[in-house]
């Protein structure tokens, strides 16, 4: 579905049965709290997944662990910072004393009791807090449309950051010691090319078959910065891999 298709149903259309949410729904959004947001495609999607997050806290049959909080507040207001830093052409950002509007691509997204820091008290008090009124439009109802035509319409770049991992390509990968330690060295920064080839004494092909085997398992992001690459860990594919062994833990002994 396009997003003028939603924008259609949503107007001339109001649910005459409500759409039960999936809790692998909620997993796969609430792992969008950790997707960098750096243009209108990554804002449409993380926005639609906290608008699906909000709704489906609020249901009966939401799993507790989602229930007990709106945590993903957090992630909202933190966006919202990074975004008023970036200040991206086509995304507008309107605080009020209780809500928060976020335009994106023609779609109002509207968050309530946001924990406003000094830098969002600022920008509610500047010249740039553009007052927006409300369009009237309910996306909460439409959370799962939403974001499957977030995904859908999502550029090749940001498909390629959310997709589901291959955990044998991922072990593959980490499973060569250079890589392994490569994969380490990244834990928490990027990290230029020109540097990994210093750390490691590796040579530029030698190092160029290492990233290859890395970026394509998924655990690595690529990006060019002049003539050099710029590498850093996918904190959504971590994210995979840490709910893959998440059973695991709670193994503390084996029955032979």
């Amino acid at each position: 579905m396009t997003i003028e298709e939603l924008k259609l149903k949503m107007t001339d259309d109001q649910p005459d049965e409500e759409v039960i949410l999936r809790e692998e729904d909620a997993v796969f959004a609430k792992r969008m709290t950790y997707l960098p947001v750096v243009d209108q495609d990554s804002a449409f999607l993380f926005f639609a997944s906290m608008n699906f997050l909000n709704s489906y806290v609020k249901k009966d049959y939401a799993v507790p662990y989602f229930r007990k909080k709106y945590y993903f507040k957090e992630d909202v207001a933190r966006i919202l910072e990074n975004l008023i830093d970036q200040d991206i052409e086509g995304i507008e950002i309107h605080i009020a004393d209780d809500v928060t509007y976020v335009s994106v691509k023609g779609l109002q997204f509207s968050f309530h009791q946001l924990d406003y820091s000094p830098k969002l008290e600022a920008y509610r008090e500047s010249d740039a807090n553009v007052p927006q009124e409300w369009t009237q439009l309910r996306l909460q109802p439409y959370a799962k449309d939403l974001l499957d035509t977030a995904i859908e319409t999502a550029n090749e770049g940001l498909r390629r950051l959310i997709r589901p991992i291959d955990p044998v390509l991922i072990f593959k990968a980490l499973g060569d010691p250079i890589r392994y330690a490569i994969y380490t060295s990244l834990t928490g920064k990027e990290c230029c090319a020109c540097n990994l080839l210093e750390k490691f004494s590796i040579s530029q092909p030698t190092l160029s078959h290492h990233m290859h085997k890395l970026v394509d398992s998924g655990i690595i992001n690529v990006r060019k910065d002049g003539i050099w690459m710029r590498y850093s860990i996918n904190p959504i594919a971590q994210d995979q891999l840490k709910e893959l062994f998440r059973p695991l833990k709670f193994l503390t002994q084996c029955e032979l």
